[in-house]
């Protein structure tokens, strides 16, 4: 019901746009207005991606990895320090404490060894719990997605808190560096908007980096704030530089410390939790390739045998392999067929094939296999076949901190006696 009386003319706008107005009728005292008219909505930042879409769907984990156990820390993460740094999980503050030495000069790296696989055309968001203990004066932190080439990252340099993108499309890396007194959106000292003050960065907040990568776009970084996203900065690429931001969206997680000068105590940072998202579904697009004995029966006996065993090539990096499946045959023989899968372990003696088309290399032969972690075990029966669809793991091939590669191998052997075994296994590589 509206205020008008019968006979009163009314016009509002027309369904073709127009200003024109356009009358309609009134029966009693009730006013009956059919209209089609469309509605605009503004849908503001928050509730978009970096490709502009409105985020409606559930982000794809990745990948997720919180300290709470001392377990699962060597399958996952790497630790080089050049004079006696440490990192030790602390069950108590779920951390993993990485302490560098006090030494001028003296480094402590702690990095994933996956590299995480950008999905092209879609938006990548890595999650951070982290208390950097503070600015330190002749002490730089540094934590994010990044290695010595390409990525980004917070670092705490001295006295100065900063965000760096990292990047070696030149030739060699080269560093843009924003300080904090210059982020565009929340400069995070308590003199903007959100109120934010990180004071010297000696508290516990999950930082993020989110970045659209394609070689241009967009990328961006704050904390949560409340249960809120809270942009300190983003960088525009588009039509700005020549070449592609960075080499790659394939990174690793990494925290880095370093010493400018001697201290007299280490220098700390707590490590929690990351989480590792995609927005929107996951799409599986690594090439898949295969590795096999061919037409060659291989004859093992009860001595523990290498069967087959790949790494990524030296000269390959910011790629990641995931070892999907495998069948073992055994066409002959009369005892029944022990196998495991391992990651990393050392090899004596033996050389190595790169496989066409591929970032990995195969085994050629060695003389001794030794250490290792087990992520998957079991048994074949004389005669019998075994189809493993699906590595139960969510492990992937990367690289040490030093540039080694991690090898993937399956070991055999059999219970008593011997027997004839045929393998095929696959993996699906991205880069």
């Amino acid at each position: 019901m509206f205020g008008f009386a019968d006979g009163d003319d009314v016009k509002v706008k027309g369904d073709d746009g127009t200003d024109e107005g356009k009358k309609i009728g009134v029966v009693g005292d009730s006013l009956k207005i059919h209209q089609s008219n469309e509605a605009t909505i503004n849908v503001g930042q928050a509730n978009t991606d970096l490709f502009d879409r409105l985020s409606v769907a559930e982000d794809s984990p990745l990948w997720s990895f919180s300290h709470r156990y001392n377990a699962g820390q060597s399958l996952y993460w790497d630790t080089s320090a050049s004079n006696g740094g440490t990192s030790t999980i602390n069950l108590d503050k779920v951390s993993a404490e990485i302490k560098n030495s006090t030494g001028s000069s003296d480094t402590i790296i702690y990095r994933t060894y996956r590299y995480y696989e950008y999905s092209k055309g879609r938006q990548q968001s890595f999650f951070f719990t982290v208390n950097p203990h503070g600015k330190v004066s002749g002490v730089t932190k540094e934590f994010g997605c990044f290695d010595d080439k390409n990525g980004a990252f917070f670092r705490i340099d001295g006295t100065t808190a900063s965000f760096v993108i990292r990047s070696s499309t030149s030739g060699s890396p080269v560093e843009t560096v924003v300080a904090q007194a210059n982020f565009n959106k929340d400069k995070a000292d308590g003199t903007t908007a959100s109120g934010i003050d990180m004071g010297n960065w000696d508290k516990y907040n999950l930082f993020y980096i989110q970045f659209s990568w394609l070689g241009g776009n967009a990328l961006e970084f704050g904390i949560f704030d409340d249960g809120a996203r809270k942009i300190f900065h983003r960088f525009a690429f588009a039509n700005v530089g020549a070449v592609a931001y960075t080499q790659s969206g394939h990174l690793p997680v990494n925290v880095q410390m370093t010493n400018t000068s001697v201290q007299g105590s280490q220098p700390q940072i707590d490590f929690s939790c990351v989480a590792i998202f995609n927005n929107g579904r996951q799409s599986n697009l690594g090439d898949v390739i295969s590795v096999d004995t061919g037409a060659n029966e291989v004859t093992i006996n009860t001595t523990e045998t290498v069967l087959a065993s790949i790494r990524m090539k030296s000269t390959e990096n910011r790629a990641s392999i995931k070892p999907i499946g495998f069948d073992l045959l055994s066409p002959s023989g009369n005892s029944t067929l022990y196998y495991k899968v391992v990651i990393g372990g050392t090899f004596t003696g033996d050389s190595w094939t790169a496989i066409p088309e591929s970032i990995a290399e195969g085994l050629d032969s060695y003389t001794t296999f030794t250490g290792g972690q087990i992520i998957q075990s079991g048994y074949v029966q004389a005669g019998g076949s075994r189809d493993i669809q699906e590595i139960l793991s969510d492990l992937y091939l990367g690289r040490k901190i030093d540039g080694s590669s991690q090898p993937l191998s399956l070991v055999t052997r059999t219970i008593s006696s011997n027997a004839k075994i045929l393998f095929s296994g696959r993996f699906r590589e991205y880069k």
